[in-house]
């Protein structure tokens, strides 16, 4: 499973997607399948991970329509928070190499709930702050 690596490498802001795409193939191919409970985390790192991927995207179009730094400075303010608990998983910020074919490349911590809850509370909070930026 070297090949993980190249993967984080091919989509930069959505790394465990296309770590995901990768593994759902070679388990396909050998007719694995991966416990429930690694398919769920899988699932939510990979939504938290569009988040992140889309508070980018608010960023770069708010610069884009003339917010200049300020959107991208809230937007990556964000994504920091989302990358600090793939980070605390994973032990990279950017390339992960995580998911594995049959799961994961070791178990989330314990607080792994927990702190998914805090990083959504704190990205509500985001999405209101640039929404109000952007829109009024």
């Amino acid at each position: 499973m070297d090949h993980i690596g190249y993967m984080d490498r091919t989509e930069y802001l959505a790394n465990f997607n296309a770590e995901l795409s990768y593994v759902m193939a070679v388990e396909r191919l050998a007719e694995l399948e991966p416990p429930e409970r690694a398919q769920w985390i899988r699932m939510i790192l990979c939504e938290l991970n569009r988040l992140s991927s889309h508070f980018m995207f608010l960023g770069a179009f708010g610069t884009d329509v003339g917010v200049f730094g300020t959107a991208f400075t809230y937007a990556f303010r964000e994504r920091e928070i989302i990358q600090d608990l793939f980070e605390e998983i994973t032990g990279d910020r950017l390339m992960f190499a995580y998911f594995r074919a049959g799961g994961l490349a070791w178990e989330v911590p314990d607080n792994f709930e927990q702190r998914v809850r805090e990083v959504l509370q704190e990205a509500r909070q985001g999405i209101k702050d640039l929404d109000g930026l952007m829109t009024k």
